[in-house]
């Protein structure tokens, strides 16, 4: 649910809780995807809905921040300092960003790293996932 377009940010908070909750009840945990670290004027509605939903959810959801262009410290800490677990999502282009990214993560108390790219999982895209993780494996 992260660039969540279509909810309100109470509606958003309330499709988060039924989903949560489903999954607690099936023993799973949920994880998130938090946009608290979006940077840009038109990602900014993203951004207060994930800065809500870090401050009333459930602690055991693991809010997963993501930035492909940035290393975004300050918002890992601040959604350490709300007590949830902490992932990250890094990009994909940039060895030294993910490399940065995942240092800055593990000094903020994260505890997970998400690779991540945005094609399909198809035989003709096998050559550039498998790269990717060739690439950015080693630094995960």
């Amino acid at each position: 649910m992260d660039e969540d377009h279509n909810r309100s940010c109470a509606q958003y908070i309330t499709a988060m809780r039924v989903l949560h909750a489903g999954l607690k009840k099936r023993g799973l945990v949920s994880v998130s995807w938090s946009d608290s670290a979006l940077d840009y004027p038109s990602g900014q509605v993203y951004r207060e809905k994930s800065e809500l939903a870090e401050r009333v959810l459930p602690r055991e959801c693991v809010r997963l921040l993501w930035n492909y262009w940035a290393v975004p410290a300050r918002e890992m800490r601040g959604v350490k300092k709300t007590g949830r677990p902490l992932w990250g999502a890094p990009g994909w282009s940039d060895v030294k960003q993910a490399c940065a990214f995942r240092k800055a993560l593990l000094s903020a108390g994260g505890t997970g790293l998400v690779m991540t790219r945005w094609i399909a999982c198809r035989r003709e895209n096998r050559k550039t996932l498998l790269e990717q993780i060739r690439t950015f494996g080693p630094q995960y």
